[in-house]
Order: C-alpha cells, then structure tokens, then sequence
C-alpha cells in the first residue's frame, strides 16, 4: 500500500520527538493514502513554517506491522467527527 507524508522538510528517519502535541490526535507521525492532501499539507506547512514542499512516499506492507503501532484509519470520505 502506498502512504504519503506531506512537510516543508527533508525526513531521513521518523523521529516522533519532532511531531506537535497538539495535532490533532497528538503526537505521531502522519501519513495518508491520498497523495492530494498530502501535497496540500506540505505547501501548507512551507507557507506557515518556510522550508520547502516535500512530499515522501512509503510502500507499507500490513503483514509487517509492529504489535505495539497505534494506527487511526479513516474511512475513504472523512467527516468532521
């Protein structure tokens, strides 16, 4: 499956002591199935924080998932709850 991650940053490893408490299910590292929101996070984060648009592509495979991952999916159409 392809995850994208959108940041105004070049990332050589995810080091969660770098992510916001404050979003919006608090820290964590951010990824999306939809390469669209993702650009859209990154020129949002370049605008509020300077830097440059990059966007980073994962190829996850589910069957290796560490048992102790906390992972939020949201359906394909999110809504405001």
């Amino acid at each position: 499956m392809k995850l994208y991650h959108g940041t105004n940053a070049v990332i050589d490893a995810i080091d969660h002591s770098k992510s916001s408490r404050y979003k919006d299910f608090g820290k964590g590292f951010y990824l999306t199935t939809n390469k669209e929101t993702a650009i859209r996070m990154a020129r949002k984060k370049t605008r509020l924080f300077g830097g440059e648009a990059t966007l980073i592509t994962y190829e996850w495979d589910e069957s290796a998932r560490i048992s102790d991952m906390k992972i939020k999916v949201f359906p394909e159409t999110a809504c405001v709850e």
